[in-house]
Order: C-alpha cells, then structure tokens, then sequence
C-alpha cells in the first residue's frame, strides 16, 4: 500500500454535504481525480514527445507498405 500523507484542502459545503449524503469515502474520492489526470497527461506527453516518430513510420507504410505485404496469400 503506498504511503500517504496527511494534507489540507478545501472542498465546496455543498458538495461535502453530498459526499456524506451518499457516504462516499472521501479520501478515495479524491485521490482518483489527480491518477486519471496524471495517467492523461502522460499519455498527452509521450503522444507529443513521440508524434515525429509515429508520423515517420506512419509515412513508411504509405510509401513502402508493411514488411509481409507480398507474402500474404489473403
């Protein structure tokens, strides 16, 4: 289980009110908004960090094909 850290924040009375309305864990709750944010950034990065090179291969394969395109029999 990763190690956590006790921090502060500020949440809306309102939308607090709901949280324990429907006895939502909040801690959970809120921990999973900045994983999926992190997960998209990265995934946002490396699509940026690696567009030169997809868009190279994606080139080769228009102009050359793939590798096995004369030895397929279908």
């Amino acid at each position: 289980m990763p190690i956590k850290k006790l921090t502060n924040l500020s949440i809306s009375v309102d939308l607090l009110k709901q949280v324990r309305e429907f006895d939502l864990n909040l801690s959970a709750v809120l921990e999973q908004a900045p994983i999926e944010r992190v997960t998209q950034q990265r995934r946002d990065r490396w699509l940026a960090d690696n567009q030169d090179a997809i868009n190279a291969y994606n080139d080769g394969m228009v102009e050359h094909g793939v590798f096995s395109e004369g030895l397929r029999s279908f």
